[in-house]
Parts: structure tokens; C-alpha cells; sequence
């Protein structure tokens, strides 16, 4: 049996970073994973991480969640870098200009957020080749990209053991016995 303050079943992003944050704070944490890190639904997540979402709140998230992928290096001391920037580009036809072209220019000019609007004409100089059918406007996104959410989660929990926590793998949970309330 193993005695601690906190038990963090699941080492996926989430669980890795809870772990790290934990540890970073100085509370004995164990990050209990049935696999290995990175083994369930976050080691098969495509990781694109971009802004543009036409809800605010979403907009909001995503610029969050990138910079700290971003930053997952510096926040971890693990220095592979986990975020790759290609860029993302967005097309759409007619039905959804309108919308596309607000919530663009929100992301833009109210958020701070990298994107830039362009017409078919810049699409088609960017890339030439691509089929151009329908296409109204396109949104470019220089800085964003996509995350390697095996690294990211691995280098979060690798950093949490380093700050004390304990990492147990090939470990299944099948009970929690408390003591005293706790």
C-alpha cells in the first residue's frame, strides 16, 4: 500500500501536469498509470493547436493552452521542445464568411491574438495548387501548429518525479482507503 497526501490516477497530460504541480508545490503526490504516460487518449490526440474558435471562451482557451505548450521546456526543465509551429491555415466558402470574418477579427483585435484574414488571391499565392473552388476567405495562423502530446505529458511527469513525486507505471488502482478523513 502506498501513504501519501495526494493520489493522481491517470498519467495523460492532465494527470502529468496535476502531478507536476503538485510536486512543485511541495505535497507528496504519486501519479498511478495502468500503462505508461501518454498511453490513453492523450498519446493518440492530433495536438493542432490553434486559435481560431468562434466562441470567445474557446478562443481564450486555446491561446492559454498554447503558450503553455509552448512553455512546457521552460516550465519543466526538460528543454525538447513539445510545440511545433507550421502554421494553420482555414478556408471557407460563402455560408460561413460572416461569422468567420467576426470572430477573426475579434481574436485579432480584441485578444491579441496572431491570425490574419486574407482573400482567395493570397490563398492561391501561398499555395499554389490548392483547389480554390468556393473559397471566400482564408485565416492564417503564423505561430500555431500542433503539440506532441507524448513529449509534453512525459516531460511533465518526468519533471514531477524529478521534484519529488513518485511515478508508479504498470500500475492499476483498484481501491483508495482513507484514514482519519483523509
Amino acid at each position: 500500500m502506498i501513504k501519501t497526501d495526494v493520489v493522481v490516477i491517470g498519467a495523460g497530460i492532465v494527470g502529468a501536469s496535476a502531478a507536476w504541480h503538485l510536486a512543485d508545490q511541495g505535497i507528496d503526490a504519486v501519479l498511478v498509470e495502468r500503462e505508461h504516460p501518454a498511453s490513453g487518449p492523450t498519446g493518440t490526440s492530433s495536438a493542432v493547436s490553434h486559435l481560431f474558435y468562434t466562441e470567445p471562451e474557446l478562443s481564450l482557451l486555446a491561446r492559454r493552452g498554447c503558450e503553455l505548450l509552448k512553455a512546457v521546456p521552460e516550465i519543466t526543465g526538460h528543454p525538447d521542445p513539445v510545440f511545433h509551429d507550421v502554421g494553420m491555415l482555414w478556408a471557407c466558402g460563402e455560408n460561413n464568411e460572416a461569422i468567420w470574418r467576426k470572430s477573426a477579427t475579434r481574436i485579432r483585435d480584441e485578444e491579441g491574438g496572431g491570425i490574419e484574414l486574407l482573400t482567395p488571391d493570397a490563398v492561391a499565392a501561398m499555395a499554389p495548387g490548392f483547389n480554390m473552388d468556393g473559397i471566400v476567405l482564408a485565416l492564417w495562423e503564423e505561430g500555431y501548429g500542433y503539440g506532441d502530446p507524448y513529449d509534453a505529458t512525459n516531460a511533465f511527469a518526468a519533471s514531477a518525479r524529478d521534484k519529488g513525486a513518485t511515478l508508479k507505471q504498470q500500475t492499476r488502482a483498484i481501491a483508495l482507503e482513507t484514514e482519519g478523513g483523509r
